[in-house]
């Protein structure tokens, strides 16, 4: 299982246009979400409750999931 990430997270993306993102905790709420460029971008996880998050990440209509888990 992956280590917990704590103060910030860094996601890859497939994609190398900008993309939208969300974060989703287990029970289907949007805990955050924005825009980034492609290619890598950075989460601020320290407002963020511990837990299991579902990261979305889509670009003109394309998706990808990861998981993070965020821990303090």
């Amino acid at each position: 299982s992956p280590n917990p990430a704590n103060t910030f997270a860094q996601v890859e993306t497939p994609f190398q246009g900008a993309v939208q993102w969300r974060a989703v905790n287990v029970l289907g709420q949007v805990q955050a979400s924005g825009t980034a460029a492609g290619g890598q971008f950075t989460l601020p996880l320290q407002t963020w409750i511990p837990g299991i998050y579902r990261i979305e990440v889509v670009e003109n209509g394309r998706k990808a999931v990861g998981k993070l888990v965020v821990g303090h």
